[in-house]
């Protein structure tokens, strides 16, 4: 009987730590851009359970968790605009973020993070989800935003002429 149960735990003792093994995955819960820029879509990840993992992957999707239209080269809505963490960020810092380049409105969505190890068998961490949202700034924002600068710009060149004819009337 006592044999049994040293056998028992033996077995027990690395399946626990096995089945104990868990992937948590974090990401910010929302990006802003505007169109034709570059937008990076961070997401991190932690492993628990084993002392070092060195077999994994990450992919996006986008709308739908895991099932949802994978965000890659390979998906025409996003050909030559993915960059991704390399497998270096990826192994060494936990880092599986993905920047979309040249972003349009017909980006925005919720974008999915899924993190993927082997471990005798694959074990899959996924994101909440991050929000982006590319948004068209209107034009006359713009005008009101050139106006302002060129406002300020001359309210210094103002006080400092001022503050030169002060100077010159002290001396």
């Amino acid at each position: 009987m006592m044999r049994r149960l040293v056998a028992f735990f033996l077995i027990l003792g690395p399946l626990q730590g096995f089945l104990s093994l868990e992937i948590q995955v974090y990401q910010i819960p929302e990006v802003h851009a505007t169109p034709g820029s570059n937008v990076t879509l961070p997401c991190s990840y932690n492993v628990s359970g084993v002392e070092e993992a060195t077999i994994g992957s990450y992919k996006w999707n986008r709308h739908l968790v895991m099932t949802g239209p994978e965000v890659s080269d390979s998906n025409e809505d996003f050909t030559g605009r993915i960059t991704r963490a390399d497998s270096a960020e990826f192994i060494s810092n936990g880092d599986a973020h993905i920047t979309i380049h040249n972003v349009d409105p017909s980006h925005s969505g919720i974008y999915f993070c899924q993190v993927i190890f082997q471990h005798g068998k694959e074990i899959t961490g996924v994101g909440n989800g991050t929000l982006l949202n590319v948004t068209v700034v209107p034009q006359k924002m713009l005008g009101i935003c050139v106006l302002l600068k060129v406002a300020g710009l001359l309210l210094i060149v103002l006080m400092g002429l001022v503050s030169c004819i002060f100077r010159l009337t002290l001396s």
